[in-house]
């Protein structure tokens, strides 16, 4: 893709990179999960599929536990195939907020 290109298509670029120079700080708690992409078993589609999107899709989940937390960072990777001449797939995820209830009975 040419610099045009990015350009034409894109408006915001944000680049990350987390360096946590004290290795002793627990400000930042990291976990990484490995998934893949199969057909008929994990294909649910994006959010306009509700038959599936929930059914079919991986599920991850996770608890902020500081009421004064307000940063999560989320990336979604996948192996760059161009080098072998294929195309990646489009991917993406959503994240939704779910509120605990309990019941004192």
């Amino acid at each position: 893709m040419s610099f045009d290109d990015y350009l034409s298509i894109f408006t915001h670029t944000t680049v990350c990179r987390v360096v946590n120079l004290n290795p002793s700080d627990e400000q930042w708690v990291l976990e990484e999960r490995k998934g893949r992409w199969e057909k008929g078993v994990s294909d649910g589609g994006c959010v306009n599929f509700k038959d599936t999107f929930l059914a079919k899709n991986h599920h991850y989940q996770f608890e902020i536990l500081e009421a004064d937390d307000e940063t999560v960072q989320v990336m979604l990777c996948q192996k760059d195939v161009r080098i072998d001449d294929m195309a990646n797939i489009t991917i993406g995820f959503s994240v939704f907020k779910v509120l605990i209830t309990t019941s004192t009975g």
